[in-house]
């Protein structure tokens, strides 16, 4: 994941949680979290409801994001997690300019 490395460092398939680590690419621990656990009331409320996602969702500061793949099969056989990740991000304001061309201004409540 670009200069990242994302390590599953425990699951557990009872509670349908998983600890998770973003690495810097020297293997240092920048950020760990634990995901879940997906519960049928969790799974009510997604993924519209910010609390919940944040439930699912690890970040470390703007540059990496990595989620639970609780739409598909977040747990799978051999105690391995289904997870999705992405680099590059940008924030936003709600409204603000878009840092790529300040013509285009952001409202992501529409």
């Amino acid at each position: 994941m670009g200069n990242y490395k994302v390590k599953l460092a425990s699951a557990d398939t009872a509670s349908r949680s998983a600890k998770v680590q973003i690495l810097d690419s020297s293997g240092k621990v920048l950020i760990t979290k634990e995901l879940g656990p997906l519960t049928d009331e969790l799974y009510n409320y997604l993924p519209e409801d910010e609390v919940s996602r944040e439930k699912v969702v690890v970040r470390y500061q703007d540059k990496i994001h990595v989620e639970l793949d609780v739409f598909r099969q977040p747990f799978r056989a051999g105690g391995k997690v289904g997870l999705v990740a992405y680099t590059d991000l940008m924030r936003v304001g709600n409204p603000s300019q878009w840092a790529a061309d300040p013509r285009f201004v952001v409202r992501p409540d529409t």
